[in-house]
């Protein structure tokens, strides 16, 4: 069961202030936050966002295990119409085709 996505306004706040930088011309940007306070839901939401409106892929990187593969189930609550598209790549695991 497809779980609704309820962002806290923070997080909303921080969505909008990067979707203003790319309107504004700036394609780089960088967004942190504190331990807690939602990055891989605000970093989903956003690429939901891009994906739906203007296609293309997304690339998500991290240093640990966990960190890669918690955006994975994150997806299958909150968008698994994104899951089958989604790949990844870490030691002799290989889904970039996806």
């Amino acid at each position: 069961m497809t779980q609704e996505l309820a962002l806290r306004p923070y997080q909303e706040e921080a969505i909008r202030a990067v979707q203003a930088h790319w309107a504004d011309g700036h394609p780089n940007v960088l967004g942190t936050a504190a331990t807690g306070a939602g990055k891989t839901m605000v970093f989903l939401e956003l690429l939901n966002r891009q994906m739906r409106e203007h296609g293309g892929r997304g690339l998500i990187l991290a240093h640990r295990k966990e960190l890669v593969e918690q955006p994975l189930e994150r997806l299958g609550q909150y968008w698994p119409e994104w899951v089958e598209r989604a790949g990844i790549v870490m030691a002799e695991r290989d889904e970039c085709d996806r």
